[in-house]
């Protein structure tokens, strides 16, 4: 694995937890 491989992989799951937490947010809202 290189280094660029970490940076996507951690990029994704970032941005997948940011989504993830924004439809909590939301459900619970609505």
């Amino acid at each position: 694995m290189t280094s660029q491989d970490v940076l996507v992989i951690s990029v994704s799951a970032l941005v997948l937890t940011l989504i993830i937490y924004e439809f909590g947010q939301m459900s619970m809202l609505f």
